[in-house]
């Protein structure tokens, strides 16, 4: 079973070998298939944790609570609460 919920700015180093990996990010987001480096990732971690019309959160196995993936939805409207 997993569950999601929040990420925090800590868990970013679980990112670094998700998105070094051509097989994970092969159907990714174009911006995750050029990140490489820790700084890179970091950065990206850090404004997609700030945005704020942005659901981001972290796919977790209810068991153990180990981060698993990542899941949001972007683009929120603050006038009718859709987003892709």
């Amino acid at each position: 079973m997993v569950k999601l919920a929040p990420l925090h700015p800590e868990q970013v180093t679980q990112f670094y070998p998700w998105l070094r990996d051509p097989e994970v990010t092969q159907y990714s987001l174009s911006a995750f298939q050029e990140m490489k480096t820790a700084q890179q990732i970091d950065q990206w971690f850090e404004a997609t944790l700030a945005q704020a019309n942005n659901l981001n959160l972290g796919i977790y196995l209810a068991e153990t609570n180990a981060l698993i993936g990542y899941a949001g939805l972007t683009g929120i409207s603050a006038t009718n609460h859709t987003g892709e």
